[in-house]
Order: structure tokens, then sequence, then C-alpha cells
């Protein structure tokens, strides 16, 4: 019984897709009685073959027109090979040929006005199309995926392309963007790697690709929407917009002019062949995932204007080696350079007063920290995971001193940590991980140790610190090696502590060696 209930449940949204008013010569249709229009539909069946589409049908002596090609008629037919599109339809639905992988060419009949998003989209076979001329949008991904489509002619009626309209079309060499398009979305050309020539009509009002620059700018504020490997960034552009190189890869090199004043998100998302990149003084922003999986990327200079590191910034630049925080930079954001696995240092501006989670996890080679400011690396805030209202521990403290274990202030690693007299509390992992620390000096100024301040410090054997007064996180000398407090000796070294006023009571009232040996026994006999 249970068996039959999982296949009825299967078989339900099968019947729902499938379902139409008649079927007439293997195509399915919807019917409307009261216009006498018909829409092509998804049978119980994929299309195979060589389909033509009547202009109209009969169906119990009524003539119907057909008009329409319903959201996902064709989907996933893959044995689907050619389809004829008659006059009579004028518009095409969403996803309607999704997939379809045999499918090499279509027409796209001049009374078609309006295509549905995605319409095209994985159609990797499909080497040519010839849109209608009374299309006014092409919709957001319709030819995305296309990667044998070579070329394609953009009427004069269309006015606006869409979201990642053409990504992905690997075999697009060349564009010309018509006099009549106000409007582009971001990701047009992502992907498209063997793009080398785009040109916008002179005429267009609103874009152009001023001095040859195979790239399509906003005329008015000089913002580039769209560029290929081979663009030639003009000096007259100011701003670089989201997704504008994405996936481009066989860039290599490039040198942003001076002016240019931001950097979009995913501007250069995928660049994996992408060595050198300048980019000047003026830029003060860099958006999300920008150098995300630039995996060839060999160094970055972060200008000195920029304040915020966006989250996965440079997530897998996987070539990286070394990186300079600038002192402007206030707030690190998550997974900032996740997984750059070459890099073996990290200097952290004086500025910054967040890392949030994750925002070095998997910098496994990170061997040093630089700073130059003790007293601002203990004031940092190593965010805790908020949405899973939990704890975080190790990697996830966005503290690159967990891989590094080695701290170093103005050139000279520390291994006598004395804090600043300055510092009143130290926070939360602040030194998580740094074995490279032998002893430490905590100032009578310190009220505060966070959670894990000194977990892992496991090079760490004499403290020297306030008897009272301070309040101690959980876990904040876990897997210190402490051998000494104040200068007085443990019997043994303490592992794992978990509070520091546990350890001073622990020293205080059992293993101080506050006598000599001798006088404990001369205290017995009497």
């Amino acid at each position: 019984m249970k068996q039959i209930l999982t296949l009825l449940l299967a078989i339900i949204p099968l019947l729902s897709w499938a379902k139409h008013d008649t079927e007439i010569n293997g195509i399915a249709y919807n019917l409307n009685e009261k216009t006498r229009e018909a829409e092509v539909t998804h049978g119980y069946y994929d299309y195979v073959g060589d389909v033509v589409i009547p202009s109209s049908i009969k169906c119990e002596g009524i003539t119907y027109t057909v008009t329409s090609i319903a959201d996902k008629a064709f989907i996933y037919s893959e044995s689907l090979s050619s389809v004829t599109i008659p006059k009579s339809v004028t518009h095409i639905g969403e996803y309607a040929f999704e997939d379809c992988t045999m499918l090499t060419s279509i027409t796209i009949p001049n009374s078609v006005t309006s295509i549905g998003i995605g319409s095209f989209h994985g159609c990797r076979n499909l080497i040519s199309v010839r849109i209608s001329n009374s299309l006014t949008s092409i919709s957001d991904g319709l030819f995305a995926g296309c990667s044998k489509l070579s070329s394609i002619t953009i009427p004069n009626s269309v006015t606006s392309i869409g979201f990642g309209s053409f990504s992905g079309c690997e075999s697009l060499i060349s564009i010309f963007i018509p006099k009549s398009v106000v409007s582009i979305n971001i990701a047009i050309f992502a992907g498209c790697s063997s793009l080398s020539s785009i040109i916008v009509d002179p005429r267009n009002p609103i874009y152009d690709s001023r001095e040859g620059c195979n790239a399509i700018i906003e005329t008015s504020t000089g913002k580039l929407i769209a560029g290929c490997n081979y663009t030639k960034l003009p000096n007259s552009i100011t701003s670089i917009g989201d997704m504008a190189f994405s996936f481009c890869k066989e860039l290599s090199s490039l040198d942003i002019p001076d002016g240019v004043t931001s950097i979009g998100a995913e501007a250069f998302q995928g660049c994996k062949n992408l060595t050198h990149i300048t980019i000047p003084n003026s830029v003060s922003t860099i958006g999300p995932q920008a150098f995300q999986g630039c995996n060839s990327l060999l160094s970055i200079d972060i200008p000195s204007k920029v304040t915020t590191i966006r989250y996965y910034t440079f997530d897998r630049c996987t070539s990286l080696t070394s990186v300079i925080i600038p002192n402007t930079v206030i707030k690190i954001e998550e997974h900032a350079f996740d997984s750059c696995c070459s890099m073996e240092s990290v200097t952290i501006g004086n500025k910054v007063q967040t890392i949030e989670l994750c925002a070095f996890i998997d910098c496994t080679r990170l061997k040093a920290v630089y700073i130059t400011d003790l007293s601002a690396w203990c004031s940092i805030n190593y965010c805790r995971d908020l949405i899973k209202n939990r704890i975080v521990t190790g990697d996830e403290t966005g503290n690159p001193l967990y891989y590094a274990h080695h701290l170093y202030l103005n050139g000279e690693e520390i291994k006598a940590l004395v804090i600043p007299d300055d510092v009143s509390s130290i926070g939360d992992f602040t030194f998580y991980g740094g074995s490279g620390f032998t002893s430490l000096v905590i100032p009578k100024n310190v009220t505060n140790i966070g959670q894990r301040a000194f977990y892992g410090c496991s090079g760490l054997t004499a403290i020297e610190m306030p008897d009272s007064g301070i309040s101690i996180g959980p876990y904040a000398f876990h897997g210190a090696a402490i051998k000494k407090i104040n200068n007085k000796f443990l019997k043994q070294g303490l592992i794992c502590v978990a509070s520091l006023a546990l350890l001073l009571l622990i020293g205080r009232l059992l293993f101080l060696k506050t006598r000599p040996k001798k006088n404990l026994s001369k205290s017995r006999r009497q």
C-alpha cells in the first residue's frame, strides 16, 4: 500500500503538467472556446523529431487559431530536432524550449511580440536563431547556456535586454547592440568565453562602446555595464558594474584606470585565468564576490579608500600568497578570503573593528599575521553565529591567527605578549590559536577576557595578571600549557583550563609550592 501511495504521489505532478484539452497529430493544445484560440502545450510525452505547428486546428467542428506556445511546452524534449512556428503565434511562454538539447536552429516569425524568460535556456546545440522583428524585449536568460550559438542579430524592435540573456553562450563571437535598446540588465555576456567584439550603434542614446573598447558603457554615468576578454578600458569610465566581466575565462590582465570609484558585485567572478589586475586608489567600494573564483590571481592591492571587504570578495583566490588590509578598512565580512589556500601572510590594518564568520576559513597555509597596533587588535569583534544562535569555534571564528599561529607587531614576532595598558577588555577569540606566545602579561586595567580568547595557545607557559577583578569567558585558556602564574610555579602544567578564575583558585589552594618540602615533613612530625 505504501509503495502504491508513493507511486501516485510521483505521478500526480506529471499528470498536472501534462493536462491539456486535446491532442492532434502528436501536438497537445489548450483551447479557449470564447476566443477560438489554441495554445501549444506539453502532452503526456516529450516531443521528438521535427515538429511543425499548424496555424490553426479543428476540434469538434470548431476552428481554433494557434496563437501561443505555453510555458514549458517543449521543456526537456531532448530528442526534438526542429520546430516550425507559424505566423499566427504571437507569444512564446517561459522555459518553452528549455533543455531541448538536440534543437539546432529555430526561426521565430515576425508575428511573435513576446517571449518568456529562459525559453531557450540550455539548448546547447542551438547554432542559429532568427529573432522576430516585432520582439520588444529579450527576456532574462532567454538564450542562457546555448553554448554553440555563434551569432545572433538583435532586431531594431528590441528596447530591453534582460538579466543573463546570453550568459554561457561560449561560442558567441560578436554582438551588435542597436540604437533601439535603452535598457540592459547585468550579466548579459557572463561566460561568453569566445566573445571578442561588442559594438553599440553610435546612434544609441543610452549606451556606447567608445574608443572601440569592446564593451557596453552607460553614456551618462560612464559605468561599464558589460565587457569581454578583449575589452580595453577607456580612461573615461567611472565604475565597473555588477557581473561586468563575470566568467570571462580568458581575461588574463587588466589595468583599471584612475577615476573609477567602484567595482560591482561579482564583477570578475570566475575569471579563472586572471593573474594581474591593477585597482587604482580612486576605488572606494568593491562589491561582494567581485573576485570570487579568480584562482590564478597572484596578488591584489586593496585601495586605501576601501572601508569594507565584502562577503566572498576573494573567495577561492587560490594563488594569492599574501594580502594587506589597509588602515581604512573597518570590517571584513564573512568568507571574504575563504579557501585562499596559498596565502601565507595577512596584514590587518589598525582600523579593523569587525571580522565576520569564516572570513579566513581554509586559509590553511597561513604562517603569519602582521599588525601595527596591538591595542586595536585586542578590540576586534569576531562575530558569533547569530543566525543559528550558537558559539563558533576553530576556523569559523574568522581570526586568521587560528591558522597562522604567529602574530607579528611592526615586523617582529610576539613571543612575550604584553597587553597594552590602554586595553580594558580582550575580546572573544582575540588570540585564538596563537601557539607562538610563550608568556603573557595582563595589566590591571583589563576587566574582561572573552571566551576562547587564548584558546589553543599551546606555547603559553607563564602568565602575570591581577589577582582579582577580571571577568573570564568560557575556555579562555583552553589548551595553554601554563606552568607559572605571577612568578609562582605549578607542580605541572595545566591543560584545557576553561576559566582563568578557576586557574587562579587552583593555583592558590592546591599546586603552588609555597613552602619547601622539608618544612612540610617537619610539620607532620610535630
